[in-house]
């Protein structure tokens, strides 16, 4: 499958933002963590989803009595704590460090098992820093997990302008692998064929070649589905000769093969 040879300028906008989840959602993340640190956790999202709403106008959050947002939980607690720089810090300067808090809590959520948790607070990092390709690619990533494929095709569409727009190629590469596993989840073949060619060929020019090699083995993945057993078994040694061995996937690339 070949790569059109003319790129889009790189004066063409991103993708818009897709919506922020509905009142209902944000409540989800107490009935998955029935526990103080759910209630924190919500609140924490609530309130800096509505700082990223207000913009300029977000001086209000550090009006007198305000509260940061506590927990003694050792694994999430300092990003809770950056979280609460909306009540210390000026808007411009807040929102990086409010990002990276939401991105840690979301790669905690992930770890946990905590689906929704997880895609709430990637949302938000990709919310408060617009502009970066991996908080995009992330809550796209999430979005799919947790089975919300409109809101993850949107972010995985903006993540993979953005990294083109910003001459990224690893996260060129990461967003189109993320979204030709969407396209595979949903039997868009072809689709998904077109996406993983993108990011293998991203991959080789940044040097990656795992990334790589995990381009082939998706690759892979979708030759046999399509029955196209002659191609898969080259995708299969493309990707043994570009895993490095300890590769989290390498295992699962070897039950493939067998």
């Amino acid at each position: 499958m070949r790569e059109s040879a003319s790129r889009p300028s790189p004066r063409r906008q991103p993708a818009p933002l897709p919506p922020a989840p509905s009142a209902r959602r944000p409540l989800d993340v107490l009935v998955e963590i029935p526990t103080p640190l759910g209630l924190a956790l919500w609140r924490a999202l609530a309130d800096a989803a509505l700082w990223a709403d207000a913009g300029p106008g977000a001086a209000l959050f550090r009006a007198p009595g305000a509260e940061a947002w506590g927990t003694d939980d050792p694994d999430v607690g300092g990003a809770l704590w950056s979280l609460s720089l909306v009540r210390r810090l000026p808007w411009r300067e807040s929102a990086p460090e409010l990002a990276a808090g939401a991105a840690r809590i979301a790669e905690w959520a992930e770890q946990q098992g905590h689906k929704e948790t997880a895609a709430q607070f990637a949302h938000l990092a990709a919310r408060l820093e617009p502009g970066a390709a991996a908080y995009a690619t992330t809550a796209g990533r999430l979005h799919r997990r947790l089975g919300d494929a409109v809101r993850a095709q949107l972010w995985l569409r903006r993540a993979v302008r953005l990294a083109r727009t910003g001459g990224r190629e690893i996260d060129f590469a990461i967003a189109h692998l993320a979204w030709g596993n969407l396209d595979h989840d949903a039997g868009r073949f072809l689709h998904a064929e077109h996406h993983f060619c993108k990011g293998y060929r991203a991959a080789l020019r940044a040097g990656r070649r795992s990334l790589a090699g995990a381009a082939q083995h998706d690759l892979l993945g979708v030759k046999i589905h399509t029955q196209r057993f002659d191609e898969a078994w080259e995708h299969a040694w493309r990707a043994v000769e570009m895993y490095a061995a300890h590769h989290p996937r390498f295992p699962l690339l070897g039950h493939d093969i067998a």
